[in-house]
């Protein structure tokens, strides 16, 4: 739909779909570990939801994976270079701030902490990603 105050340009992308470029992870548990860093991001640390999507994945054993979310997340609030931003928790598509998130969390890219917190926080994201990371695949 275009206004027609404004015509479309064949140049220029829509806005709309620049804002979320990257696909969901094709992993359940990937689309846990995003749903609740979201929940987090949005709503605090001690979000309900996000207690409840991690006994929903990780079943009774849930309570260090959701410690180690939360102390990754506030690490990732003292070091972070920059604001983070983050889809609504319904969103159908990522940021690219997300995808690296979900990267460092699952063990793909350590690499992808240092582009979200620069080299001052960099150990201790990582060792707190490492950790996590530990307690996904146990």
């Amino acid at each position: 739909m275009t206004d027609p105050d404004r015509p479309a340009r064949p140049d220029r992308p829509d806005l709309r779909a620049c804002a979320l470029p990257h696909p969901l992870p094709a992993c359940r548990r990937e689309q846990a570990l995003l749903l609740m860093f979201r929940r987090m991001a949005i709503h605090g640390l001690h979000d309900a939801h996000a207690s409840m999507v991690a006994l929903d994945q990780f079943g009774g054993g849930f309570l260090r994976a959701l410690h180690l979310m939360r102390a990754f997340l506030h690490g990732l609030a003292r070091h972070a270079s920059g604001r983070i931003q983050v889809a609504p928790g319904c969103a159908p598509r990522m940021t690219r701030h997300e995808v690296l998130v979900v990267a460092a969390m699952s063990g793909g890219c350590p690499v992808a902490l240092l582009e979200l917190s620069g080299p001052d926080g960099y150990a201790d994201l990582l060792t707190l990603a490492q950790a996590l990371q530990g307690e996904l695949s146990a």
